[in-house]
């Protein structure tokens, strides 16, 4: 999923507009509590919906790996290179 800055956007309106439109005779505390909470609750959601793209290089070459099959298998050849997705979180 890619970043959506309108979604941000929408989402710290909403805040605001809860912290402008509270009942006047809440606790100013209360409102502030919530409204930062919102919209720290929007940075979040946004920042973790993105995607990071990374090209990967690894260097196994003249490591020695035990396996399954016997002891001591060499990795030959050049280092292995590709490309990583992960999600923000």
């Amino acid at each position: 999923m890619t970043l959506v800055k309108s979604t941000l956007e929408t989402k710290i309106k909403e805040a605001l507009t809860y912290g402008q439109t509270s009942d006047p005779e809440s606790n100013p505390e209360d409102i502030l509590n919530e409204t930062s909470k919102m919209i720290a609750n929007a940075i979040h959601e946004f920042i973790t919906s993105g995607i990071v793209q990374t090209d990967v290089t690894v260097n196994l070459v003249g490591q020695t790996f035990n396996t399954t099959l016997g002891p001591g298998v060499v990795v030959p050849g050049a280092p292995a290179t590709g490309k990583g997705t992960g999600k923000i979180k």
